[in-house]
């Protein structure tokens, strides 16, 4: 979906940034979703159910969309309406918790899928979402290197 080479503006002399929210969906947990719903893809996931706050809810949702894997996200009570409108738009269920049960519904609610092979990814502790920006390390200090001979 374009994830990855975002540009990169000089600030300063010394400080360069990198323009994430030109990724697909606006934020850089593109990085995140892409590769792990790659891996859920790769496993034979046929739904993913996921608690956020809005912007990594909105990011899976997308690519879980792309990759034609049914998707189901949880969001705390507060979450604005703008978000999610979005995650609905790649066609994802949003549900709409209180806060206190935000962050276990999801646990419970992947059981009950009528799919047989669901997941409930975590983005902040799941492996294959907290490692993808790393590479951006390197990406950034390629950019780096073409800035200071420019």
């Amino acid at each position: 979906m374009g994830e990855g080479m975002t540009p990169v503006i000089r600030s300063d002399d010394n400080v360069l940034l990198r323009m994430d929210y030109f990724m697909s969906t606006l934020s850089f947990k593109d990085r995140g979703a892409a590769v792990l719903v790659a891996h859920c893809k790769s496993i034979g996931v046929e739904k993913v159910v996921q608690d956020s706050s809005g912007n990594a809810g909105n990011s899976v949702a997308a690519y879980c969309a792309r990759a034609g894997i049914a998707c189901e996200i949880f969001v705390p009570e507060g979450t604005s309406s703008k978000k999610i409108n979005m995650i609905e738009a790649h066609g994802a269920i949003a549900n709409v918790l209180c806060p206190a049960v935000a962050t276990t519904a999801p646990m419970s609610a992947a059981p009950k899928s009528k799919q047989k092979a669901s997941i409930t990814p975590t983005t902040s502790i799941t492996p294959s979402f907290t490692k993808a920006p790393k590479p951006t390390s390197m990406k950034s200090m390629n950019n780096w290197g073409a800035f200071r001979s420019a």
